[in-house]
């Protein structure tokens, strides 16, 4: 799911579950495979992680806010925190053990 300026404060940062914030862009292709990867995730952790991707390109404010210099980079947030910060494409398996590392939720 798309999230944008306005809506980031409430969705993220004062969210009670961790959330996963992919910044991307559409020209990249990198993007588009963390993407994907990213996808297959959010299928087993929905109930329990917030999923969203910010598009740098419209939101240049907030990719400022946070240092974005290389795309894609994952950044997971636990109550307004960040907790973990992923840079470049990055195997599901080391993405789901980070989740499990930081959530205590077992493998689903």
């Amino acid at each position: 799911m798309n999230i944008f300026k306005g809506s980031f404060n409430k969705e993220v940062l004062e969210s009670d579950q961790p959330v996963i914030v992919k910044f991307c862009s559409d020209w990249s292709g990198s993007c588009h495979i963390m993407g994907l990867i990213l996808k297959r995730i959010s299928a087993v952790y929905k109930k329990h992680i917030k999923f969203y991707c910010l598009d740098i390109d419209q939101n240049k404010a907030l990719k400022e806010s946070f240092g974005i210099k290389v795309v894609p980079t994952i950044i997971i947030f636990n109550k307004g925190e960040i907790i973990d910060v992923i840079l470049g494409i990055t195997s599901e398996k080391e993405i789901e053990s980070r989740i499990i590392k930081i959530t205590g939720l077992c493998d689903i």
